[in-house]
């Protein structure tokens, strides 16, 4: 059985080393700690939906 390999384009040479940093960061990264890192911004919701300043729904107080 042959092994799967993640293929993934090459970081832009001519980026700022700022944001080639974070690009290795976010690559090494899980997909569980990354959505974790999205809620905590406010990206997402506990519940796993957008938040609505992204596009979700809006709010139910």
């Amino acid at each position: 059985m042959k092994k799967k390999v993640k293929r993934r384009s090459p970081i832009p040479k001519d980026l700022p080393e700022s944001h080639k940093k974070v690009i290795r960061a976010v690559r090494r990264m899980s997909a569980k700690r990354g959505f974790k890192d999205l809620i905590k911004s406010g990206i997402y919701l506990p519940d796993g939906s957008l938040a609505p300043e992204y596009g979700g729904p809006p709010r139910v107080k």
